[in-house]
């Protein structure tokens, strides 16, 4: 990575030199991550006088890449073969760098090539990037978010400031059409699509997954071999202020499942499992039933 963005991920022990993009997309890289700095370090920052203060705020990428060097690196991978590096931990950080490995390979930003090589060729005429616009088009859900500490829901559905790292508004519809695009072929060469497909464990995303390049897989109990033969799904949610995405398809890209939900627990973690679990039960259902 480091031939890509010289000299930009260095310090504390942070070194760009051991990793490649691979590690970046298979979340190997050890590197912090930056929205765990943003809001957990600081107890004042997850609260809805916060939010409401800083939802119109926003911040470049390197100023995020910068925020995640703050602290030392969970490892290095092995010198010799970091892109063999099995150790795991989901950043937000890797992401953004490959949004900034995307616009210097291209000379264009990643918005620019999502928009040429998925948005457009798949017709998602519901899916766009809004940069740093704090508005959802409407009509839309409202976004609600339960803050630490209070018991009331805040309306979260104003917000500016994401990046490569989850800045795209979608419908379920058009969720589909890329899951089923992406895991039946239409998108990837044979190869490639298969590499993406090679993983390493990653229990803390969901019990038995496997993680890609920058995409999840999970065993299903009971998968009909018929629907799933390879007995789980491939997969990968979202999460925001005030929305939880979850969406699967079966490898072979013909069945696929998509769900959104619009408040989000953070105090009241019975209410957030119970949410997070009947989105899986959803998918997996629909996908491998």
């Amino acid at each position: 990575m480091e031939e890509l963005l010289p000299g930009v991920v260095t310090g504390n022990g942070n070194d760009g030199g051991r990793i490649t993009v691979t590690n970046l997309l298979r979340h190997t890289s050890g590197l912090a991550n930056y929205t765990d700095i943003l809001f957990l370090s600081d107890p004042d920052a997850l609260t809805p006088e916060n939010y409401r203060q800083t939802r119109f705020a926003t911040s470049t990428a390197e100023e995020k890449v910068a925020l995640a060097l703050t602290e030392a690196p969970g490892w290095l991978p092995d010198a010799d073969d970091p892109q063999g590096e099995t150790r795991w931990s989901y950043s937000n950080t890797n992401y953004i760098l490959a949004g900034m490995i995307i616009e210097k390979v291209t000379g264009h930003s990643w918005e620019h090539e999502v928009h040429e090589r998925i948005i457009e060729p798949l017709g998602l005429r519901h899916t766009l990037t809004p940069g740093s616009g704090a508005y959802v088009p409407q009509p839309t859900a409202t976004a609600y978010m339960q803050f630490p500490g209070t018991e009331e829901l805040t309306d979260t559905s104003v917000l500016a400031d994401a990046g490569a790292d989850g800045a795209i508004i979608s419908t379920t519809a058009d969720m589909n059409t890329f899951l089923r695009a992406l895991l039946g072929g239409e998108l990837l060469e044979p190869a490639t699509l298969e590499t993406m497909k090679e993983t390493v464990p990653a229990e803390e995303f969901a019990p038995g997954a496997g993680y890609g390049l920058g995409i999840v897989w999970r065993p299903v109990a009971g998968a009909d071999p018929g629907r799933c033969a390879d007995g789980g799904l491939w997969f990968h949610g979202g999460t925001s202020f005030g929305t939880v995405s979850e969406g699967g398809v079966s490898g072979d890209g013909r069945y696929s499942a998509a769900a959104a939900g619009f408040t989000l627990w953070l105090d009241d973690q019975e209410k957030a499992e119970a949410q997070f679990r009947a989105g899986y039960d959803l998918v997996d259902r629909a996908v491998c039933g």
